[in-house]
């Protein structure tokens, strides 16, 4: 399984599971600001969705 790249905000990202109807769904969050891919069929599509994410995003850590 790949590694979990850590958030942007500088936080960990973990791989959570869901169910829709009766198939088993997952998905990456981070611990910390919330952001979270779309749920996947598979761990190894969730993990590969939130690294590719992970290169797009900038955080403005100045914001709010």
């Amino acid at each position: 399984m790949p590694k979990i790249k850590p958030c942007k905000c500088g936080y960990s990202a973990v791989l959570k599971h869901t169910y829709a109807s009766i198939y088993s769904m997952y998905y990456v969050e981070c611990t910390n600001c919330g952001l979270k891919t779309k749920e996947y069929s598979s761990t190894k599509k969730a993990i590969k969705a939130w690294n590719k994410k992970y290169e797009n995003i900038r955080i403005n850590k100045n914001a709010g």
